[in-house]
C-alpha cells in the first residue's frame, strides 16, 4: 500500500511537471509570435512621417524665386528669372505636368540635384519628400530634357545646337584663345568633320566656361 501510495505521488507530480512544460511552451510561443507580429507591424505596417518640416519644398522654392538673387545662382547656378523661364518652357513646350509635386518643385529637384550633386536622400530632406517621390520627379525632368521616349527630341536638342549648321568657321571661343587652339589645329579647315567637331566643342565651352 505504501508503494502504491508513493507511485501515485510520483505520478501527480510527473504530471504538474508536464503540465508546466506545456504551460511554457504556450507562454514562449505566444510571446514569439507577438514579437514577430509586432515586429512586422512596425516594419511593414506602421509609418512614422519622416518629412515633419513646416517648411515644404514648395515653400522653400518660392522664398528662393522671391528672394535675393544671389540665393538663386547659389542653389541653382542659375538666376531666378532664367530658373522661372526654364520651368515655363518645359510645361508649355515639352508638356512637362504638374502632379502632387509642382512644375517648380519638380525642375527645382532636378536642378539643385545636379547644381549640388545631391544624393536622393540629400534631396528628399531639402524637399521634404519621399525617396519615390524625389526619384520620380527628377526622372520626369530628365526624360523631358533628353527626350529619350521621343529619338532623344527633347529639351536639350533644341538648346545645344550650333550657331553656324553650314560649319563654315571656326568658332572665336576656340580660334583665338591660346588654350584650345593648339588641340585643334589641322592643316585644312575647309574639312567639314574637323569644322564640325570644332563647332561642338565650342558651344560646350560657351555653356559651361
Amino acid at each position: 500500500m505504501l508503494f502504491m501510495h508513493i507511485r501515485c505521488i510520483m505520478d501527480i507530480e510527473e504530471l504538474q511537471r508536464q503540465k508546466m512544460k506545456r504551460l511554457g511552451f504556450i507562454v514562449i510561443s505566444g510571446y514569439t509570435t507577438w514579437a514577430i507580429a509586432a515586429t512586422h507591424y512596425y516594419k511593414n505596417i506602421y509609418k512614422e512621417s519622416c518629412m515633419t518640416s513646416l517648411q515644404t519644398g514648395e515653400s522653400w522654392m518660392m522664398k528662393i524665386l522671391n528672394g535675393h538673387y544671389a540665393r538663386s545662382k547659389n542653389n541653382f547656378r542659375m538666376e531666378k528669372e532664367l530658373f522661372i523661364e526654364l520651368c515655363n518652357d518645359l510645361e508649355l513646350k515639352y508638356g512637362l505636368e504638374r502632379s502632387k509635386v509642382t512644375i517648380i518643385e519638380k525642375v527645382g529637384i532636378f536642378v539643385y540635384a545636379l547644381a549640388k550633386g545631391a544624393s536622393n536622400r540629400d534631396l528628399g530632406e531639402r524637399f521634404q519628400r519621399s525617396g519615390e517621390t524625389i526619384r520620380r520627379s527628377f526622372h520626369e525632368v530628365l526624360e523631358i530634357i533628353t527626350g529619350r521616349s521621343n529619338g532623344f527630341k527633347g529639351f536639350a536638342r533644341d538648346m545645344i545646337k550650333p550657331t553656324d549648321h553650314t560649319f563654315q568657321s571656326i568658332s572665336s571661343h576656340i580660334l583665338h584663345d591660346e588654350r584650345y587652339m593648339p588641340y585643334f589645329k589641322v592643316r585644312q579647315h575647309k574639312n567639314i568633320c574637323h569644322l564640325l567637331f570644332y563647332n561642338l566643342i565650342a558651344h560646350y565651352i560657351t555653356i559651361y566656361i
